[in-house]
C-alpha cells in the first residue's frame, strides 16, 4: 500500500513539473474583456445597456433612491404598524443581513463598466453617461465632476447644465441658479430648468421669483406643480 501511494505521488509530481506553461494558459472563449470588447461603436453602445442595468436592484430597500429618501427627513418610513422593514431603514437599521449588498454590488459594477468604456474611448458622451449614472445613484460629488469635465469640452448642451444643477442641492442654491440660467439661455423651453431654478430661488427667500419660475414650468407642461407647489405659491399666483 505504501509503495502504491509512493508511486502515485511520484507520477503526480512528474506530470505537474513536466507540463509546459502553455498548458496552464486559458483563453476566454465566451466572455467579454477589455482585450476583446470595446473595439467597435456597436460594442460601446451595447455596453451602455450594462451600465444602466446597474441602476436596477431587485430588493426594494436596495434601491438607493428609495433607501436614501427613507433615511432623509423627506419621508417617514412605513405606511402602517406592519411595515417593519421600511421603519428599520428609516431608523438607520439593517432590516436583514446584507440588505444593501446588491445595491453596492450593482453600483460598483455599473461604474466599472462606464470606466472601461471611458478608458477605451475618452469620448465625452460616455463621461456624461457616467455622470448621469452617479446622479441616479445619488453620488452627487462624483456626478458633478463628470458634468464639469463635459461642460469644459462642450458647453452647448442645456440638459447637462440641468444635470449639474441637480447635484448642487441643498446647499449650492446660487450655483443652481447659475446652471439653470445657462440652460435657459440655450433652451428656453425646458421646464426642468425653470423648476430647479424655482426651488433655488424659493430656498433663497426669493419667493416671488421662485413661484414665477414654477408657473413658467407649469406653462411648459409640468402641470403637477400646480398642486405640488400650491401651498408655497398661493399668495403669488
Amino acid at each position: 500500500m505504501k509503495k502504491l501511494i509512493y508511486f502515485t505521488s511520484i507520477v503526480a509530481i512528474v506530470l505537474a513539473t513536466s507540463c509546459s506553461e502553455e498548458y496552464l494558459d486559458t483563453d476566454n472563449l465566451y466572455g467579454k474583456s477589455l482585450e476583446t470588447f470595446y473595439k467597435t461603436p456597436q460594442d460601446i453602445e451595447e455596453s451602455m445597456a450594462g451600465v444602466y442595468n446597474a441602476i436596477y436592484t431587485p430588493n426594494v430597500h436596495s434601491n438607493e433612491s428609495i433607501a436614501a429618501t427613507l433615511m432623509s427627513d423627506m419621508m417617514l418610513g412605513g405606511g402602517g404598524p406592519d411595515d417593519k422593514s421600511a421603519k428599520y431603514v428609516d431608523n438607520f437599521e439593517d432590516p436583514a443581513e446584507d440588505t444593501y449588498r446588491d445595491m453596492w454590488t450593482q453600483c460598483y459594477s455599473g461604474i466599472a463598466r462606464a470606466n472601461a468604456i471611458i478608458e477605451k474611448t475618452d469620448d465625452k458622451k460616455y463621461i456624461l453617461h457616467r455622470g448621469r449614472m452617479y446622479l441616479a445613484l445619488q453620488n452627487y460629488e462624483l456626478a458633478k465632476k463628470d458634468f464639469d469635465v463635459y461642460i469644459k469640452r462642450d458647453s452647448s448642451n442645456a440638459k447637462v447644465y440641468i444635470n449639474r444643477a441637480a447635484t448642487r442641492f441643498p446647499y449650492g442654491l446660487k450655483g443652481i441658479i447659475y446652471d439653470c440660467n445657462k440652460a435657459i439661455a440655450i433652451d428656453s423651453t425646458d421646464k426642468n430648468a425653470y423648476f430647479l431654478r424655482g426651488l433655488a430661488n424659493y430656498g433663497l427667500d426669493e419667493k416671488q421669483k421662485g413661484c414665477d419660475d414654477f408657473q413658467k414650468s407649469i406653462d411648459l407642461g409640468f402641470e403637477i406643480l400646480k398642486e405640488a407647489e400650491y401651498n408655497k405659491c398661493s399668495d403669488f399666483w
